[in-house]
Parts: structure tokens; sequence; C-alpha cells
């Protein structure tokens, strides 16, 4: 009980008062519009789900032929702001609120580890509510330009939104079920980066956990390595879609994983540390 209770005043002061939700359509609204126009000059349509795959489009990484040919990388600005907002919009919140009316909700709860799991499943729920209003934003820009609301893409305009990526053979005729994973996958890579910060953040100052983060999402669109879990928030480097891509069900496993340990060290280091006085107002 009293974990619901600590849940719901961080649904209240966490969800309901935080501004950075909002550009979050304004945003897509902005990428569907460029991606359809796009699509326009070699007359394909734009339907739902080449908006989503357009919204999360990333980039083909720097490769060695690039280099020898001295062509230049140009890092995917509008992908490094889908990425940024989420992590924005978990940045301030769980350790602004410890310093007032949240310290008091530690205590009453009477456990460290209550307090952060609360958090833990706050942060999940912003990261859940940033995809909504992505697809949800995509799917009223569908109804007010007459596109189709449907889950299949076809192989013209996959290949018009990576035109610089090698597209495997199965990327010309992307299955539904095949869509939902990359979905799921994008969604789990953005899960796993917002929940690192927020351990991060009990580390260092949030606002160093942030620039860390954005740091490593730029570091992983030079860079097509496991090691760097921005690429699974990119599916110009799924195999699914591009040749020289990166595993999938792999990739899940790497973001699950460091989701999970996010959680299980800040439970251990929230429990350890004197953290209360330690906190200053970015």
């Amino acid at each position: 009980m009293k974990f619901f209770r600590a849940f719901r005043y961080d649904l209240k002061n966490g969800i309901l008062h935080n501004w950075t939700l909002l550009l979050i359509p304004a945003l897509t609204v902005l990428l569907c519009d460029k991606c359809r126009n796009m699509l326009a000059v070699y007359d394909y349509t734009g339907s739902w789900s080449v908006y989503i795959m357009y919204c999360f489009e990333g980039a083909r990484a720097m490769s060695r032929e690039a280099i020898q040919a001295n062509k230049g990388f140009q890092l995917p600005a509008l992908w490094v702001a889908m990425l940024v907002l989420p992590l924005f919009a978990c940045l301030n919140y769980p350790f602004r609120d410890i310093k007032t009316v949240g310290t008091q909700i530690l205590l009453r709860s009477g456990s460290r580890v209550r307090w952060w799991l609360s958090k833990c499943l706050w942060n999940l729920l912003v990261t859940v509510i940033c995809f909504l209003l992505v697809c949800g934003s995509a799917a009223a820009y569908c109804l007010c330009t007459g596109g189709a609301l449907d889950m299949n893409i076809s192989g013209g305009a996959l290949r018009t939104i990576y035109a610089e990526v090698y597209l495997t053979e199965a990327a010309g005729n992307l299955t539904v079920k095949q869509f939902a994973f990359v979905v799921l996958l994008l969604f789990s890579a953005v899960a796993a980066l917002d929940m690192l910060e927020m351990l991060l953040s009990l580390l260092i100052k949030p606002v160093y956990s942030f620039i860390v983060s954005v740091g490593l999402i730029a570091a992983s669109a030079y860079a097509s390595t496991p090691l760097l879990i921005g690429n699974y928030a990119n599916p110009a480097r799924f195999a699914t879609i591009a040749a020289d891509g990166l595993n999938e069900r792999v990739g899940l496993m790497i973001c699950l994983a460091v989701f999970v340990l996010s959680v299980s060290a800040g439970i251990f280091c929230f429990r350890r540390r004197n953290i209360l006085p330690d906190y200053k107002e970015l």
C-alpha cells in the first residue's frame, strides 16, 4: 500500500507537470511532414508504420569505405532529438523531488528500496507515454493527410527512407511481425537508456548523467557496435533492414539486461549512500 501511495504521488507530480512531453508531438509531426514530402517526390504515399520508422530513422554507421572516400558523416540530429527528449523528460524529477516533499514520502514509506522502485516504475511509464505520444501523433497526422493507418511498409517507401543503407531482401517486404519487433526493440533501447541515466544520476549530478547519456547516443550514431545500446534505437543498424546490421534478438537481450542491472544497481547504491544533502538544483 505504501508503494502505491508513493507511485500515485509520482504520477501526479512527475507526469502531469512534465511539460517536456509536449515537445514530442511537435517533433513527431515535423518528422512526419518531412517524410511525407520526401515520399511524394517518388509518388509514394505515407502510412502510419512508415512515419514511425522515419521518426527513428537513424543513420548508417561511419564505414571504412566512406573514410577512404573522404565522405563526411552527418550526425542525424532529428534522430538524436527524438531520443534526447525522453531522457530530458526523465531527468530532473526524482532528485528534485527528494529535496522537497519527496523527502517526507521517502520517510513515510519507510524504505529506500520502495522509493527507488517507485521512481523506476515512473521512469518506465514516462518512456511508455513518450512512445504513445509518437504513435498517436503519427496516427493523427495520417488522419489529417489521408495516410493509411496500417502496419504494412512497401519496399519502395523503405528504400526511400533508408536511401544510404544496404537493405536486405526482407526489408523489401517487411511483415507486420517484423515491424512490431522493430518497435519493441526501439522501445526497449529507449527504456534502457532512460533507466541508465537515472542510475548515473545517483552517482553523479543529473546534469552530468544527461551529458553522458547524450554522448552515448551521439557515439552510437558514429559506431555500429553492440556495446553502444543507442544502436538498438536505430533501425538503420537492424539486421532485418540493413545487410550489415546488428542482430535484433541479441539487442533486445542487451537492452533488457541494461534495464534490469540499472534497477538493481540503483537499489544497491541508494540503500548505501546518503544522497539527501548531496544533490543541488540544476
